[in-house]
């Protein structure tokens, strides 16, 4: 079967059902085509999100009045931190995720778990910027491109590993969980830290606690 260009990739990507795009890709054995798609989406994304923000503005303001404005120069440092985002985080989320992969049914390569998310995430970055022309956009823009990149993601991964779609999910919702966790760890350990600098929580005067 011949490779499918940009274009039929992306086309795809867009169209259900999602498992028909990754048997076509299946037989890419590196991550160099799917990253260099990635690459372009997060581009184009990026510079039109930042285009739509020199155009419309924040669409944030109206809901938070005290925000500071917006300047050229946070519009343009906030496309470059988009975009250097978008690249480390691909690698990393592929690393964590594929942690799991061969412990659930998946296999090994860890280009196929990279090429599962990847993929995934283009469509999302083709569209998320059309929520920026309005507050009321924004909502179901993300809504709706979340949950086909999840339905993308699992479907890809089920293929790519010749797994079930659950030991996929599970491969997906395995990681969440402990990024989660740790997260509100870290959380916690910095509340405690900041009330233990401020010299703990303020005690009740025992006068008033069976008034």
């Amino acid at each position: 079967m011949a490779a499918l260009s940009m274009m039929q990739k992306i086309r795809m990507l867009f169209s259900p059902p999602p498992r028909a795009f990754f048997k076509a890709v299946k037989n890419e054995k590196t991550i160099r085509p799917a990253f260099t798609l990635y690459v372009v989406a997060l581009a184009i994304g990026t510079v039109l999100m930042t285009a739509v923000q020199f155009v419309a503005g924040n669409p944030f303001a109206a809901l938070y009045p005290g925000m500071p404005p917006t300047t050229t120069a946070s519009i343009l440092w906030g496309g470059v931190f988009v975009f250097i985002l978008g690249i480390v985080g691909i690698f990393i989320a592929a690393g964590l995720v594929h942690l799991f992969a061969p412990h659930l049914g998946g296999k090994t390569g860890v280009w196929r778990t990279f090429n599962a998310l990847a993929y995934a995430s283009i469509p999302f970055y083709l569209v998320f910027w059309i929520g920026l022309f309005h507050i009321a956009l924004v909502t179901l823009i993300l809504v709706v491109a979340g949950i086909w990149e999840i339905i993308l993601t699992i479907v890809g991964m089920s293929e790519l590993h010749d797994t079930s779609k659950v030991n996929a999910f599970l491969t997906l919702l395995i990681p969440c969980i402990i990024v989660a966790v740790v997260a509100m760890a870290i959380a916690a350990f910095f509340v405690i830290a900041i009330i233990t600098a401020s010299g703990g929580l303020p005690v009740a005067n025992p006068a008033f606690a069976f008034s």
